[in-house]
């Protein structure tokens, strides 16, 4: 009986947060379609200097708003057209780069997370190290990605790759030594852009580790006699990470923003390089076809990140 209690409020959960990340892509769809119109460079223009075929079916001589609506429709059904510079289809190249930036976007995250969490459990069990780790981390974060790029590669050039994403003569290697020629180029990217998510996470888990220690329940843990593991690991740990499940749908997005200055720093071949190279080019389906993948993706992290606090914390089914 309890299950069947609570099936329904799971469902409407879940119903919820799939009508948020449909309701998501359509304003994408939508906003990408009216800054496409509106920028200089437009299709249309694009059209008359080229007197070319209608994009994305689109007769230039209509309105504005049924321009922006058949346009809205074609990125929804993923009818994205070819690429003005290399005539691929944008959706093999938007499948061909996606899995680079989604990878280097979780390994960053997942070293600065592990990371973000050493360091904050480093603070809240010596309150000295406090102060000096977090002006550290406060620097970190204040500096410009492509500053710390460029000093990266100035320090480390000598033992990792400064640019692309793989060797040239990667496709004559062996399965292991391509494996780690991909790994070779991750370091420093990954770098990068994993210190936002580190000082995030450590500032968030310090903040949440120091309420929790100060709960009547960890005082009456300790009185009673329990260990420092079992208080830690059992008590203020897993009340703990709720705050940081919420952190990481935001980390996602904040990778994918970052991504185009790293990636165009490092030379390496993801969505954000294809993005930079696609609005410099002024090339409107490649660039319409990545800013719809990059929002895909953030939309169904974020989705992920809410089923996973819900299955975490049951309060959050109920609201």
């Amino acid at each position: 009986m309890a299950d069947r209690a609570a099936s329904p409020p799971l469902i409407a959960f879940l119903a919820r947060k799939l009508v948020g990340a449909l309701a998501v892509a359509l304003v994408v769809a939508i906003g990408t379609a009216i800054l496409l119109e509106l920028a200089p460079g437009s299709s249309c223009d694009t059209l008359r200097a080229e007197a070319a075929d209608p994009l994305f079916g689109v007769a230039c001589d209509d309105p504005l708003p049924l321009r922006v609506s058949r346009q809205t429709i074609a990125l929804l059904t993923l009818d994205l057209g070819h690429s003005a510079q290399t005539g691929r289809p944008v959706v093999e190249v938007v499948a061909d780069h996606l899995p680079r930036t989604a990878l280097l976007g979780l390994v960053a995250i997942t070293w600065g997370t592990i990371l973000g969490l050493a360091v904050a459990l480093a603070q809240a069990r010596w309150p000295r190290l406090d102060r000096p780790l977090g002006a550290l981390g406060l620097v970190a974060f204040s500096l410009p990605s492509f500053a710390t790029g460029h000093a990266l590669q100035l320090a480390l050039g000598h033992w990792l790759p400064v640019s692309g994403s793989e060797d040239a003569m990667h496709a004559y290697l062996a399965p292991l030594a391509q494996l780690l020629d991909h790994a070779r180029h991750l370091v420093l990217p990954a770098i990068v852009l994993g210190l936002g998510p580190l000082v995030a996470t450590a500032r968030v888990a310090r903040a949440a580790i120091g309420e929790e220690l100060d709960r009547d329940y960890v005082r009456a843990a300790r009185a009673r006699g329990l260990g420092a593991w079992r208080v830690w690991t059992r008590h203020v740990l897993p009340n703990a990470a709720l705050p940081l499940v919420a952190l990481l749908a935001t980390e996602l997005p904040f990778c994918f923003g970052g991504a185009p200055i790293v990636e165009t720093v490092f030379g390496f071949q993801g969505m954000g390089w294809v993005a930079t190279g696609a609005l410099a080019a002024q090339d409107v389906p490649l660039a319409s076809g990545v800013l719809l993948g990059l929002a895909g993706v953030v939309a169904l992290s974020n989705l992920l990140a809410d089923l996973v606090h819900a299955a975490i914390d049951p309060r959050v089914r109920l609201s």
